[in-house]
């Protein structure tokens, strides 16, 4: 079974540039775990047979919320430890960070967003 969670907006300060460090922006996150024997819950209505969506939110806020991050991609690694740690029943979850560029000084409209997937080993 998957479990998504899209646009997760996070306030991280992220950035290399000292300008982007001054302040926390808004980042999202997309978020997709692949879970194993969830099909469980869903015959018996038991949360405590899945994993609970806002219990990952709560991961990612406590692995990179209001944290002072250089690279997307920290964000990225970050996120997709945590989540693993956190969840056995996790096997593969997938994460997108998407954030505004900031240049000369300005945010503007483009984004850069780095995906990467995670697999729990063994």
């Amino acid at each position: 079974m998957i479990i998504q969670v899209k646009n997760l907006t996070v306030p991280i300060r992220l950035g290399i540039y000292p300008e982007e460090q001054l302040s926390c922006q808004d980042v999202k996150l997309d978020l997709e775990a692949t879970v194993s024997d969830a099909y469980k819950a869903g015959q018996s209505d038991d949360i405590d047979l899945t994993v609970n969506y806002a219990s990952i939110v709560e991961c990612v806020d406590e692995a990179v919320k209001e944290q002072s991050i250089g690279l997307v991609e920290t964000v990225v690694e970050r996120t997709g430890q945590a989540i693993l740690k956190a969840f056995p029943m996790i096997s593969k979850i997938e994460v997108v960070v998407t954030k505004s560029v900031f240049h000369n000084e300005v945010m503007r409209d483009a984004v850069v967003s780095v995906k990467k997937g995670f697999r729990r080993e063994g």
